[in-house]
């Protein structure tokens, strides 16, 4: 989900705003701001294995990120976690130095 916000203007109706500055807003107008996912919460290698397999079967993580991001190894046919790899990821992941972004 991206950033966006939209004016409920009266006189102007209802219009979608990304990044703007200098619109007239009369009394009674709303503004209706809408963020996008936050960056999580906590070590990413510490979420539950069976959690991230539930994303992935929901759609928000892809098997790949699975491994990625969360140190998960996910069997792409019938969606079973492969503990065994995913406990060698995990610890290989924990050892290397931390990203910059």
């Amino acid at each position: 989900l991206r950033n966006y916000a939209v004016i409920q203007s009266k006189k102007q109706g209802e219009f979608e705003i990304l990044k703007t500055s200098g619109i007239q807003l009369d009394e009674g107008d709303r503004i209706v701001a809408v963020a996008g996912g936050g960056g999580g919460y906590g070590d990413p290698l510490e979420r539950d294995p069976g959690n991230v397999r539930e994303d992935v079967e929901n759609g928000y993580v892809s098997i790949e990120h699975a491994r990625q991001d969360y140190g998960v190894v996910i069997d792409p046919d019938t969606h079973n976690i492969d503990v065994e790899a995913t406990a060698k990821l995990r610890s290989e992941l924990r050892k290397k130095p931390a990203q910059e972004f």
